[in-house]
């Protein structure tokens, strides 16, 4: 523009009145207070226009682009850190139907819960419903670590809809910890096997289990009916896992020392690992209790909770 309008335009005298022209240009500004004069000079003015919004729209875009994932970067800090602060929750891996039927249960029970999928749909779902959610691959043992998977994470639940992809998070779930209670969902039955191979603790097939239910109710629907109040907690009488820790005080105590029937309370049976048969179907009154021990209790909520309570309570020894 200088070499074009110096001494043709009398509002160009100097580069600088040049560069000045170019800028406001460029911005879209427009004052109008300089106006290229040749025929050179508006050919560069309307080179410069369109290249120079083309310049800013791409600028523009790069610095919101850039803003965003800085957004994102903070509010997945933010969110690690509330997981920092908890204990002994669970990581529930998958938001489907399944997933979802099983975080409403386990919230509203109570328990501390943080969900993982790949869908940021789900997620802002799942955080609309008061849990903790993180947009991440479940299968990675970057994100579990960093979850607190085998430091606090007491237990994690695979319910994704890939065989494939819940036993590869089992697997690395397993790595990271010894210790920690490993839930999965089968989907197709003949790959149960290696789900308990992948270490997981526990394994259940979702169409397998309807089937049984469906089975149930047309051979025994008053069995049924009663089943299905129990669970959906329509007559208040749950079924509930009550843990028994290493510092428990029903450690070495009997059955019938808990006097569970005096709480209102039923003892469906005991889990306990490293047996040969590691499910104790309603044990004897003499039955010793060890820690580890899992006791399937059903009753109402708030006479499991008492009994919740006393189990939290310290052994003396």
């Amino acid at each position: 523009m200088y070499i074009f309008e110096t001494h043709q335009n009398p509002k160009i005298n100097t580069l600088f009145d040049a560069i000045y022209w170019a800028i406001v240009t460029m911005g879209t500004v427009g004052y109008g207070d300089i106006v290229p004069v040749t025929t050179e000079g508006m050919v560069v003015s309307m080179l410069l226009i369109i290249f120079g919004v083309a310049i800013i729209a791409f600028l523009t875009s790069i610095i919101v682009s850039s803003f965003q994932s800085k957004l994102i970067e903070l509010k997945e800090s933010r969110t690690f850190a509330d997981v920092d602060k908890l204990e002994n929750y669970i990581v529930i891996c998958g938001y489907g139907r399944v997933g979802e039927v099983v975080a409403k249960m386990l919230h509203e029970d109570g328990y501390n819960l943080v969900v993982i999928d790949n869908d940021p749909t789900k997620i802002k779902l799942a955080q609309q419903r008061g849990l903790i959610g993180i947009v991440a691959d479940a299968s990675k043992s970057k994100i579990l670590g960093a979850l607190g998977v085998g430091k606090r994470a007491s237990q994690i639940i695979c319910a994704t809809n890939s065989d494939e992809l819940n036993v590869f998070i089992t697997l690395t779930a397993r790595s990271l910890s010894k210790q920690i209670i490993i839930i999965a969902r089968v989907i197709k039955n003949n790959h149960k096997k290696k789900y308990f191979l992948a270490g997981a603790n526990y394994a259940f097939g979702a169409d397998e289990t309807i089937g049984l239910m469906g089975a149930q109710y047309i051979d025994q629907p008053i069995s049924y009916a009663a089943l299905e109040e129990m669970l959906t907690e329509n007559t208040g009488v749950i079924f509930d896992i009550i843990t028994i820790h290493e510092h428990s005080c029903f450690i070495n105590k009997t059955i019938e020392e808990l006097s569970l029937h005096e709480k209102r309370l039923l003892l469906f049976g005991i889990l306990r690992k490293d047996e040969s048969i590691p499910f104790h179907f309603n044990p004897s009154n003499d039955f010793i209790l060890k820690d580890h021990d899992m006791l399937i209790i059903m009753g109402r909520k708030h006479h499991i909770n008492i009994l919740r309570k006393l189990n939290d309570k310290r052994s003396v020894s």
